[in-house]
């Protein structure tokens, strides 16, 4: 009987409520380190490192990439978003705008693209693993508040970085003093980039607000900070820098904006005319100390190449695109690799790989959608002074930033997930009540 008042109590409703949370996010961080994650990474990554050809390059894959359990996986998040749909509350939904609109014709134009697909069996296999992401993100809308998706950007990656330094030091690899060291941990070196400038930029927003425990914030923080470095990185890092740089330039005045933004366009234009000479000269420490590879800072690090042949593929189909990851297939992805003489899994180039598979209408609709989340992101956090949309609009400015030299940002992958849920949280959710601002959480 007792247990029945409590259950039916305010105080019973929010602990269940706060158990419902925590199942819910230990449930995307085991399934998500089920699609991403190995403990055997390090190990691969070296191989791939120095596999002699594209043969061996696929046996590498097939070895450490067992496709089974990543599925399962896949359709797990989608059921468990159906069964979050069913339960969400009600009475909170924003009017459909054109940011709403946009999303949903993203989305619709990428399941479109099956029509027109040059691979259908490749891009009906991707489009059914987006849409389990997209439903379960849909359904952690529904169940979860803002400062829940900070609480998940801190538990992932610091289970994963946890995870990720067990394995090496089980593998006897992790060497972090020894200057050519990259920590991988569980996943490819610039992915755990990617998942430790998560971590830092979730830690850095709780630390700009804390009432409490500001030390603790910062000591966070560091650690992702040191993490992320350790990574070498360099897309993760700098991205994660620029909008640091970003963020500081809001809270100027306007004079002060102005003099920010052309100092950092003139950063810019000095980088591409005599930048890569200056790094030449440079200590290795600047350039992550990866291998003596300063030189490959002239053709950022094999890219502009890569750029050059996949934009011949891109003029056989210019107005549609090969459909829904459909570009890269066995014979292009082998024809791209035999070119380029280094494991290429994709265009490093988010716009350019939407470009590639959903033509310039996707990869228009994409950058709209960057734009108008951060921009949306910002005005929440300006209204109502909470932190988790300050978080919003940094992880969705590394997105856009990081997506000019990485492709992360629109795979299959974690980062895409934090994203989709931040997005329909933005387009489809009320805007917040101005109020104090929260504390972090």
């Amino acid at each position: 009987m007792e247990s029945t008042e409590l259950a039916m109590s305010p105080r019973g409703q929010q602990r269940e409520t706060g158990v419902a949370i925590w199942i819910l996010l230990i449930f995307f961080t085991a399934a998500f380190f089920i699609i991403e994650h190995d403990f055997k990474a390090p190990e691969a990554f070296q191989l791939t490192m120095t596999a002699q050809s594209v043969d061996e390059y696929e046996n590498i894959n097939s070895m450490f990439q067992p496709r089974a359990w990543r599925q399962i996986a896949g359709v797990a998040i989608g059921l468990f978003g159906v069964i979050m749909l069913f339960r969400r509350q009600r009475g909170d939904a924003h009017t459909l705008d054109f940011f709403g609109t946009l999303l949903l014709f993203f989305v619709g134009w990428c399941a479109l693209s099956l029509l027109w697909a040059d691979e259908s069996y490749i891009t009906l296999r991707r489009l059914a693993l987006f849409a389990f992401l997209c439903l379960g993100a849909a359904g952690a809308t529904g169940a979860m508040e803002p400062r829940h998706l900070v609480w998940f950007a801190l538990l992932a990656p610091i289970i994963y970085i946890a995870a990720g330094i067990g394995a090496e030091l089980y593998q006897g690899t992790f060497y972090p003093w020894r200057t050519y060291f990259r920590f991988a941990g569980t996943l490819h070196p610039n992915a755990q980039g990617v998942n430790c400038a998560i971590f830092f930029l979730a830690a850095f927003s709780c630390w700009k607000q804390a009432q409490h425990h500001r030390r603790w914030w910062i000591v966070l923080t560091l650690i992702a900070f040191v993490v992320l470095y350790l990574t070498k990185s360099r897309t993760a890092f700098a991205s994660v820098i620029a909008v640091l740089i970003f963020q500081y330039g809001l809270g100027r005045d306007h004079s002060r904006k102005v003099a920010l933004a052309s100092c950092l366009m003139a950063l810019v234009v000095l980088f591409f005319l005599v930048g890569t000479t200056i790094l030449v000269r440079t200590p290795e420490g600047i350039t992550f100390r990866r291998g003596g590879e300063r030189e490959s800072f002239k053709t950022l690090t094999g890219r502009t190449a890569l750029w050059k042949q996949l934009a011949e593929f891109y003029k056989e189909k210019p107005v549609l695109g090969y459909g829904y990851a459909g570009f890269w297939n066995e014979d292009r992805t082998r024809e791209v690799i035999e070119e380029q003489n280094w494991p290429v899994p994709h265009a490093h180039n988010a716009y350019f790989d939407t470009l590639l598979e959903s033509g310039p209408v996707g990869m228009i609709a994409l950058i709209l959608i960057l734009v108008l989340g951060i921009q949306r992101a910002f005005q929440y956090y300006w209204r109502s002074g909470n932190i988790a949309y300050y978080f919003f609009a940094s992880l969705l400015l590394f997105c856009a930033l990081d997506g000019f030299l990485e492709s992360v940002p629109i795979q299959r992958s974690m980062l895409s997930f934090y994203a989709m849920i931040i997005l329909v949280y933005l387009a489809f959710k009320k805007a917040p009540a101005p109020s104090l601002p929260e504390t972090a959480p």
